[in-house]
């Protein structure tokens, strides 16, 4: 809807006047006009507000035709503005021609007045004119062109313009049109034709708000019925790997010897009851418009390589034949590998898990270089059970699976190709997928590439994985739970690494505070009683800075001691005895270095504000739960060496 103030010369209804140029004297039968006008109008707001109408569009054109009857138009039109390029327009929303008027223009197709045009192109002094809510006639050869040529083309005598306001707004203008004669109108019938006209007006808008609220609410039943089928889904997809870790804990407990199996297969379901929760995760960062992308040089072929160690145990069991197609990448890529991998993870499982026994799964990589750019289009195919055009159209929809009845016999959560989806798009590419049932399905997506560096044949630095030692080294370890804390000791026991622990972060500062020198690193939970870790770390950080400024006293007034006594500068205190400049070296000068013990945050708050937030508190960095051991590792070597 358009401002009064976007208006050249704005309209306000203070400034439409009472006489115009074209008032009469109050006659009979003017009196007449003006009661068959005003019933006119009661007959309008019934049609609008007293009964039911199946079909909106054909009680605005009943209402236009009441108006135009009642004062002999022979075309009446409703205006709707709208901005184009900086221009006020207007397209016709609704008309009505006399049956007369139907029949001739039905041999005149060339003279049908348009559907949309620019006012201040076609009708440059539209402002005066629907100030004064006069009759235009067209046999006036003072009329302004374009208008008068136009309207003299089409056979129109006259034209009464009105405008229309809504919520004090400029809406638009209600045109009533003669072609055989010129039509004469008191100022008394302007006024209850222009009042017909803002009827009409906010019958449209309140019918679009009714629509706009019935669309949100059947949009809004839809996702509840949607979510309560996807947590009905996801309450046996939980429950699954759940019943799974139970079960066997209580069978290892029983048969010591079947403790091997039992912890293989907790392992297992406690890999797929991760992955089911990052599912979760990530479709609530997709909502919150959380989901982001860490660009990093990685190797394609190493992390495609991984995916497919993964796949291949399924896809070996079903006796499903595997495919690669297209070259080896030579080069680094630039891109979000955890991402990737993602995406491939889910498209290739989703692929062996609906392809029956004997099948076929293929993928095919595609680099196109184009305007110095290079696009990777991927195909991930396969001979399974296909899917028709109306399972496609819910693939990619939050909480919306293809069919319930699949699910339940082949499982999943559903979540996964929206997440595709969205990380696809998040690389500014594109997915679809080309399916029928019983001949397969074939998902394809299309992503822009950054190549780095060429791959070496060297070793990676993952490889041959080493577990590290650290004998001699102390970390602080605050967590609260006391299983989380037995897990951090264990996965840890074998680098030699001391380990002292402590319940919540107020425990965590104060045994900080009593020796700090003796830590080399903090592990730091968030969620904990009595004083989170987050409040923890800024107050470990307070400390450092108190204690360099004692150092810095410190050394000050040692200097000065020594100074004192010898009777000389420094330079010369430290080059006339090379002895103190050693004690001094590793007494004084080492505790003025600005130490800033490592914190790594260990939680399970893993969204990217989270992450954040734990920087802006004065951590190092950030592992997330569950803990994966070589993960752990690393980011402590990254601080310990």
């Amino acid at each position: 809807m358009l401002n009064s103030t976007a208006v050249k010369r704005p309209i306000t209804q203070n400034q439409l006047p009472r006489t115009g140029y074209w008032s009469i004297p109050v006659s009979e039968s003017q009196i007449i006009r003006q009661d068959r006008l005003l019933r006119a109008i009661n007959s309008v707001a019934f049609t609008f507000f007293s009964q039911e109408n199946p079909d909106f569009n054909k009680a605005i054109e009943n209402s236009l035709g009441i108006l135009g009857r009642s004062v002999n138009a022979e075309q009446v039109i409703i205006w709707k503005n709208y901005i184009d390029n900086n221009k006020l327009c207007v397209f016709r929303l609704a008309m009505w021609n006399s049956p007369e008027l139907t029949k001739k223009l039905s041999q005149m197709a060339e003279k049908q007045v348009p559907n949309n045009f620019s006012i201040e192109e076609i009708l440059p002094n539209w402002n005066e004119m629907m100030m004064e809510q006069c009759p235009v006639y067209i046999s006036n050869k003072n009329l302004h062109e374009p208008f008068r040529s136009i309207a003299l083309n089409m056979g129109i005598r006259s034209v009464l313009l009105l405008p229309i306001f809504s919520n004090g707004n400029y809406w638009g203008f209600i045109t009533f049109i003669t072609y055989t004669e010129e039509r004469l109108y008191s100022n008394a019938e302007k006024e209850l034709l222009r009042s017909g006209g803002i009827l009409i007006a906010s019958a449209i808008e309140n019918n679009k708000s009714l629509m706009e609220l019935k669309l949100a609410r059947d949009e809004a039943q839809s996702t509840t019925q949607a979510k309560s089928e996807f947590l009905s889904s996801m309450s046996h997809e939980l429950r699954t790997p759940l019943n799974a870790i139970i079960g066997m804990t209580e069978i290892a407990k029983m048969s010591p010897a079947k403790t091997e199996n039992c912890l293989e297969v907790i392992g297992n379901s406690s890999r797929y009851l991760l992955e089911i929760i990052n599912d979760i995760l990530d479709i609530s960062k997709i909502e919150a418009n959380k989901l982001e992308l860490e660009v990093r040089e990685f190797n394609f072929e190493k992390m495609f390589q991984n995916v497919n160690d993964v796949i291949r145990v399924k896809a070996d069991e079903k006796k499903i034949r595997f495919v690669r197609e297209g070259n080896v990448f030579e080069r680094m890529i630039l891109g979000d590998e955890l991402r990737f991998s993602q995406v491939f993870l889910n498209l290739l499982s989703n692929s062996v898990k609906f392809t029956p026994e004997g099948g076929t799964v293929s993928v095919k990589f595609d680099p196109l270089e184009t305007n110095n750019k290079t696009i990777l289009k991927v195909e991930v195919k396969d001979s399974g059970i296909g899917m028709s055009k109306e399972q496609q159209e819910k693939l990619f929809k939050p909480f919306a699976q293809a069919d319930m009845t699949t699910t339940r016999k082949y499982g999943g959560t559903g979540l996964g190709l929206v997440i595709c989806k969205q990380i696809i798009n998040l690389m500014g590419g594109d997915i679809w997928i080309e399916s029928e049932i019983g001949k397969g399905t074939s998902f394809n997506f299309e992503v822009k590439i950054n190549w780095g560096k060429p791959i070496t044949t060297g070793k990676n630095k993952h490889d041959d994985y080493r577990i590290p030692h650290w004998q001699g080294k102390t970390i602080l370890l605050a967590e609260d739970n006391e299983i989380n804390r037995e897990i951090i000791n264990s996965l840890l026991e074998e680098t030699g690494i001391t380990i002292e622990n402590a319940v919540n972060g107020a425990d965590a500062v104060a045994k900080f505070k009593k020796n700090p020198g003796n830590y080399s690193l903090i592990l730091m939970d968030i969620q904990m009683p009595v004083m989170n870790g987050l409040d923890a770390t800024r107050e470990i950080r307070k400390l450092e800075t108190q204690w360099q400024k004692q150092n810095e006293k410190k050394y000050s007034e040692r200097i000065s001691d020594l100074l004192e006594l010898s009777g000389s500068d420094k330079q010369g205190l430290f080059k006339k005895n090379p002895n103190l400049m050693k004690w001094f070296t590793v007494n004084v000068a080492d505790d003025l270095k600005d130490r800033k013990i490592p914190i790594i945050a260990m939680t399970a708050d893993v969204f990217t504000e989270d992450v954040n937030n734990c920087m802006k508190a004065g951590m190092n960095d950030h592992l997330a739960k569950p803990i994966n051991v070589e993960k752990l590792h690393n980011a402590i070597r990254e601080y310990l060496g």
